[in-house]
């Protein structure tokens, strides 16, 4: 009778134990298609009339994601458009832009010096990411006149992990 009771003692003093000592489950990681470098090379011309020819430059729009630990990564980007107005991000500006990685998609939010705040998702493929700004919350925070996150596309180009 001692014994059973020392094995139902021991189990109830081990139970609590066991459960606190079970592992925690391993934190959400970005797949590696989302991580490393998109881009895409085009010639832009701005001006132009009918007595002087338009200037053009060789330039690059690029989106580089690197990994910050679990879940959360490193956004900047650089995109152009028309008559050369930018979107910009996490590189220039004193913007910070932090992706993580929720329901299959990066959920990326942005922050000025200024205080201004938005969110916008990308979502990706093996060859590239598109990115989406509902409501166009973020377009008008980072970006020129002329320039559209909402449905902008950039192929993969690089992965560094």
């Amino acid at each position: 009778m001692l014994q059973r009771l020392s094995g139902a003692l021991l189990l109830a003093l081990l139970f609590p134990t066991l459960l606190t000592a079970a592992p925690a489950p391993a934190p959400i990681t970005v797949p590696d298609q989302a991580l490393g470098l998109f881009s895409r090379k085009f010639r832009s011309c701005t001006g132009g009339t009918t007595t002087h020819p338009p200037e053009c430059v060789n330039k690059a729009d690029w989106l580089l994601i690197t990994p910050e630990g679990g879940d959360t990564v490193k956004v900047r980007f650089e995109l152009t458009f028309a008559n050369g107005h930018l979107c910009s991000a996490g590189n220039q500006f004193n913007e910070t832009a932090v992706g993580r990685w929720e329901k299959q998609q990066l959920s990326v939010q942005i922050s000025t010096s200024l205080g201004d705040r938005c969110s916008m998702q990308m979502r990706f493929t093996p060859r590239g990411v598109t990115f989406s700004d509902p409501g166009y919350k973020c377009t008008p925070l980072v970006c020129g006149a002329r320039g559209l996150l909402n449905d902008f596309s950039l192929p993969r180009r690089g992965a560094f992990w």
